[in-house]
């Protein structure tokens, strides 16, 4: 029997890759592509498949359903800081406070307006007290000066401008307020007055004897008034703007059970636009007097906010935490609720012109969010005060926020 042949000897072991190449190797990652995965046909699957990526590659794609908070996709860059207490004649800008209420920017964006208290009522605050109204031109240098000095000017809750004069020099404010009289018993009552005025000229146009209060809203053609009964808040008061200067009231509306908390026009249809503590949101037509269209919300809290597009085809309002779109030409309505969608917690100040942004308070300063679905855009941390108020621009470029100190400041808005 013959020996058989002796078994090859094992080869070598092979040496161990470089460092280099080990490190690359387990940094890099699958394609983002739609070939990636198991289970994907077709000659791209099998070309991605084959492709290996190094970690710090680009996507071939943006990564579908990622968390809304952690992309960024609107900067701002402050232009502007401003005051109130710049306006007191021998007052230090540190010693007076007053925390500004509402804001507004005026036709143009040339200007942005402030509720801020006046120097009396600062310290011991009566509710029932009218504010003072400032207004400030808006400088890209960041320049803090105001148009004019306007602490005689008495505003109770809420202001609104005529649209569309600033090419004409004219920034005429329609203010209502209250002033105290003597009673037929020999107490003082309050008596309801609208003023309109005219701030780049500094003329008083009239004081009108009109029971309208806050909040007020002009038509886009500046001849209609609307605002709040002051004798019936679940009443709306509708005034024309006469070739005096003179408002006079043109009709009542009479369609909510309760208090009227929004109100806006829409643009060249003759109608109004209401919402009310019964959870109604209502157009009206002005000229005939009748409900056009009508929803009913089921939210639990008042509506806080309502904003008109500027194309009159999209309602918002924000009703505590609820959120809701109303599209009037087909009738949808869509609706969300801010805890669901953010993933902190914010508290809803103005909404955009066009009815694309939400602006929130945080806890940090404010941010932006897309009114139709809550998605994140981008923050800004001011971490000075809170934030009492905000509003964006006409043109929905530029977004002001005040805070409880009195300070106004005005951000670009820059989005990707």
């Amino acid at each position: 029997m013959s020996d058989s042949p002796a078994a090859p000897p094992p080869p070598p072991p092979a040496p161990p890759p470089p460092f280099r190449a080990t490190v690359e190797e387990s940094l890099s990652v699958p394609s983002f592509g739609n070939g990636s995965g198991s289970g994907s046909g077709g000659d791209n699957a099998s070309i991605t498949s084959s492709t290996r990526r190094r970690w710090d590659d680009p996507p071939d794609e943006e990564p579908g359903q990622m968390p809304s908070e952690t992309m960024t996709s609107m900067v701002f860059v402050k232009i502007m800081t401003a005051h109130h207490a710049n306006n007191f004649v021998g007052s230090k800008t540190a010693a007076v406070q007053g925390e500004v209420s509402d804001l507004a920017f005026g036709p143009g964006d040339m200007h942005v307006a402030a509720l801020v208290p006046k120097q009396s009522n600062i310290k011991s605050f009566d509710p029932d007290e009218s504010s003072a109204l400032a207004v400030w031109a808006v400088r890209e240098d960041g320049g803090g000066r105001t148009h004019t000095n306007l602490f005689g000017l008495k505003v109770h809750k809420g202001f609104c401008f005529r649209p569309g004069r600033a090419a004409a020099g004219e920034l005429v404010v329609v203010c209502p307020l209250y002033v105290k009289v003597k009673g037929l018993d020999g107490f003082d009552a309050r008596q309801p007055l609208v003023e309109v005025y005219d701030v780049g000229k500094r003329v008083r146009w009239s004081r009108n004897e009109v029971p309208v209060r806050a909040p007020v809203v002009m038509s886009e053609d500046g001849g209609l008034v609307a605002g709040v009964s002051s004798k019936d808040s679940s009443r709306v008061v509708v005034c024309g703007l006469e070739k005096l200067r003179l408002l006079k009231v043109r009709t009542m509306i009479i369609k909510h059970t309760e208090e009227v908390t929004g109100m806006g026009f829409l643009p060249e249809s003759g109608g109004l636009v209401t919402a009310g503590r019964d959870g109604y949101v209502r157009v009206t037509d002005l000229h005939s007097g009748k409900t056009l269209k009508r929803i009913e919300i089921g939210a639990r809290a008042a509506c806080d906010i309502l904003q008109v597009s500027g194309d009159g085809k999209v309602v918002v309002t924000v009703w505590g935490r609820d959120v809701v779109l109303w599209y009037l030409e087909t009738g949808r309505v869509h609706n969300y609720n801010l805890n669901v969608v953010r993933q902190t917690e914010g508290w809803p100040l103005a909404v955009s012109k066009d009815c694309q942004y939400l602006a929130c308070r945080t806890e940090d300063g404010f941010d932006v969010s897309d009114a139709a679905s809550g998605a994140f855009r981008g923050d800004f941390a001011t971490r000075a005060s809170v934030i009492t108020a905000a509003a964006f621009s006409n043109d929905c470029t530029k977004i002001a926020v005040g805070d409880f100190d009195g300070y106004v400041n005005v951000f670009d808005m820059i989005t990707a």
